[in-house]
């Protein structure tokens, strides 16, 4: 009995599916995992330009990984709808209804009928050697009591119809008549709580850091979104595809960035060799003190007391606290460095060159400290240096024992924790 069920084309509705009709998996886990694998090599690079470990580096690594999945992702399906790049066929329906005919071949029932076998291209699973149920359907459409199924509908290796009926159309919500092997919707979901939880356990570390890290790390995250909504919505208008090819690749920029951004953030071991050797030159005697300071894209070094050129060496040169160091030295009766650069250690020195380019006032600063901890003369001096300064804040990393100093305006005190 020929019995043609049709539903008006539109946006809700899709192709009906026959038999003959093929099913294919696309390139979405495939494309999932490239960009895991790319997202894990930037995390990489990114742990070797901070020398993160802990909580940072699980945030940085998680992050870059869902990052990396998900924008790939949605440049192989931006690059597939523009382009019209058919799907790799992984198999064709072959059993359908006995009475209900579309187009003259029987119509495709959910949780019925089936395909002979599935290849799992690309990359989705192994050869599934037997017949494969179609999983999903018509809520709202049904053939001899079952969902109709449509293009679009699940099978239940994960793979969907993807060719259909060109003249009829069956619409409704989808519902399930059997369990779907979904690893690609899986891992997807998957890359999406990672990259939720990654940027959570950020916030949190930003939020331990200081009230200005976290605002900092808030406007970014607002930024960037607003960013892929901006380039969403010009995709729109260039036409399908375009929304998850402008929003994939803007994602990759961001991720190729990481490094180099993450390099300016945290400060690291390696670049104390760096600056010892190459761009602080006539050096007195080998330093053992090491200090290089961030105030947005500027740097500042210097090195201990003893070891600083002579020409830095300035007795005349007086700090921004040499009134307080002359009244300890009063009160004590004994010498007391950091009131000129002579005596400056290398941390006050850091400050004192930010401050003499007129950089330091409401600004945020970031400080590596190698070869030493900071001492306690500077632990006190240096909380007076960057309030004299007008600092917004000073976070200090001590990189040889793993610790952090943490100042805002408003503490007396400098906070301590171990870097994780």
């Amino acid at each position: 009995m020929a019995n043609d069920q049709a539903v008006n084309a539109s946006e809700n509705s899709w192709p009906a599916a026959r038999v003959g009709d093929e099913i294919a998996h696309g390139f979405g886990l495939a494309a999932m995992v490239a960009g895991a694998v790319v997202g894990a090599l930037i995390g990489a690079a990114a742990l070797a330009a901070t020398a993160a470990t802990g909580g940072l580096a699980i945030s940085i690594v998680g992050g870059v990984i869902a990052g990396g999945g998900l924008s790939i992702l949605q440049i192989v399906k931006g690059l597939g709808a523009v382009f019209n790049w058919p799907e790799p066929t992984t198999g064709k329906l072959i059993r359908g209804s006995a009475d209900v005919f579309i187009n003259g071949r029987p119509a495709i029932r959910a949780g019925d009928d089936a395909a002979a076998s599935c290849t799992g291209l690309a990359l989705n699973h192994p050869l599934w050697p037997f017949q494969v149920t179609v999983a999903e359907g018509s809520a709202t459409v049904f053939i001899n009591g079952k969902p109709a199924a449509r293009v679009g509908s699940k099978m239940v290796c994960g793979a969907h119809i993807k060719a259909g009926s060109e003249n009829v159309f069956i619409g409704g919500a989808t519902v399930s008549a059997a369990f779907v092997l979904d690893i690609e919707g899986w891992m997807k979901s998957g890359l999406e709580i990672l990259g939720l939880a990654s940027l959570g356990m950020a916030a949190v570390l930003a939020a331990m850091v200081g009230a200005t890290t976290l605002a900092g790390m808030v406007v970014a995250s607002a930024g960037a979104m607003g960013g892929m909504v901006l380039l969403g919505d010009l995709g729109d208008r260039l036409g399908p595809g375009y929304r998850d090819l402008l929003q994939g690749v803007a994602g990759m920029m961001l991720l190729g960035a990481g490094p180099k951004a993450a390099n300016v953030a945290k400060p690291h071991v390696k670049q104390a060799v760096l600056y010892k050797r190459y761009v602080i030159r006539d050096l007195r005697e080998e330093p053992v003190v090491f200090a290089e300071g961030w105030i947005r894209e500027f740097t500042f070094r210097d090195v201990n007391q003893l070891a600083r050129p002579s020409a830095l060496a300035d007795r005349n040169h007086l700090t921004l606290i040499a009134k307080l160091v002359e009244f300890k030295i009063l009160k004590y009766s004994k010498p007391h460095p950091n009131g000129n650069m002579a005596t400056a250690h290398a941390e006050v020195g850091v400050i004192q060159q930010a401050y003499e380019k007129g950089l330091t006032r409401g600004a945020d600063m970031t400080m590596n400290v190698t070869g030493r901890n900071v001492c306690s003369f500077c632990k006190t001096d240096l909380v007076a240096m960057a309030k004299s300064a007008e600092l917004k804040s000073l976070t200090i990393y001590e990189l040889r024992d793993g610790y952090i100093l943490r100042w805002e305006q408003g503490m007396g005190k400098f906070l301590r924790s171990k870097i994780e």
